[in-house]
Order: C-alpha cells, then structure tokens, then sequence
C-alpha cells in the first residue's frame, strides 16, 4: 500500500515480492524477537503520512500519529522515529514552502495524535527518566556531546568511521557479529537492488515519499 500509493501499482508488486525474500526480513519475521515490529509501525506511519499530504484528511494524520506513538511500546530502535520524522518536517518546511504551509493543522494532529499513542507510556518514562535513551545510552561508541573543535571532531571520526565501514561491508562481504544472525545481512543480489534502489531514491531525493525512505534508512 504504501509503494502503491506513491510510485503505483508495478513499483508495490516488485517492492512486495522482493520484500518477500528478503534474506534479513524473513530472518528475523521466523524468530520471537521485536525487532521485526518496528518495519510494521514506521511503514503504516509512513503510508498514512505520505497519503495525508495527497488527500488532506484528518483521519490520515491522525493514524499516521497513531500508529508512530504505539510503535514506541515495542522495539527500541523505534525511538528514532521522532528524529526522523522531525527531520521530513524541516525538509518540507525548507524545500517545499508553499504546500508545507497548507499542512500545520495536520502536522499539530500528527504530534497530538503521537501523544496520545505514546501516552501511557510517556508517564512511565517521566517517572523514571533514564529509562528512554538508557538502552542508547549504553550502547553508544561515542560520548552524546558535540564536536566543539577541529581535535575533537576528528577523534570522533576516528572512533566511528571503522563502525559504520563494518556495518556498510555487513550488508555483502562481512559475516554478521550478531549472536543470532551468522551469515551476511543480505546476498550480493540483494544488496545490488538496494544500491540501485538507494541511487534511484538519491535521483529523486526532492520528492517527500523518497527523501522520507532515506531519512528513514540513514536513522537505522
């Protein structure tokens, strides 16, 4: 549906069958894990947004803001999605002014809308305000600050430019260290149709529904 919606019916059946045999999706869709969650949540999110700037409803921005708060009960990673989200925000206010300014009702129900889905457990984390991030917080390989000079910024690339070329050579060449999933994230044939996708996405980078797949797949 929401392949459909933006890049129409062939794009939907060729994104479907290939998300079918996908090596990682139907990994981790086999295990009991929650990872697998958080693709569900940010994928109906984003096809209520994305149909909610086409079709101006109410009722699409409020299941988009639905469906990204009660994402935030399952996965960790789903915590990235405020970020992101904020992100597509700024590039519609940035790049596409006119329209974007059409769209603050729907933004303020998106936001109000996330609160309530989000809600319950909010309390819970005010509460308790080291809960949120603690999972992030532990696992970080940099210190959360930012670089205030030239030394400091570069012993930050130091430390992670290694982390991200290992990730970059997992999705093809590397094994995976992870203690469930052994073998590379994804076969060569695989990982060549998520450059080209990738490339054909950075063509069309101006366009909401491709900027927001980006934004998206560079916060994971």
């Amino acid at each position: 549906a929401l392949l459909r919606g933006t890049w129409g019916r062939y794009a939907a059946i060729a994104g479907a069958a290939i998300m079918a045999f996908s090596l990682s999706n139907v990994h981790y869709s086999r295990l009991a894990l929650n990872n697998i969650v958080t693709q569900f949540f940010w994928a109906t999110c984003f096809f209520f947004l994305l149909r909610a700037l086409r079709s101006r409803w109410p009722s699409d921005w409020v299941l988009a803001g639905l469906s990204a708060g009660l994402s935030e009960y399952f996965y960790y990673g789903t915590r990235l999605l405020p970020f992101i989200l904020a992100a597509f925000m700024g590039f519609l206010f940035v790049l596409h002014w006119t329209e974007a300014r059409q769209h603050v009702g729907g933004f303020l129900l998106l936001a109000g809308s996330y609160l309530v889905g989000f809600g319950p457990l909010l309390v819970h984390f005010i509460r308790n305000p080291s809960l949120y991030l603690g999972r992030g917080a532990t696992l970080l390989i940099w210190s959360p600050h930012t670089p205030v000079n030239f030394a400091d910024l570069h012993r930050a690339w130091k430390t992670i430019w290694p982390v991200l070329c290992e990730n970059l050579l997992g999705i093809s060449t590397h094994s995976s260290q992870d203690i469930i999933f052994y073998s590379p994230l994804l076969l060569p044939a695989e990982a060549a149709l998520l450059v080209l996708g990738v490339a054909l996405l950075l063509w069309h980078w101006r366009h909401p529904a491709a900027f927001l797949i980006l934004v998206s797949g560079l916060g994971v």
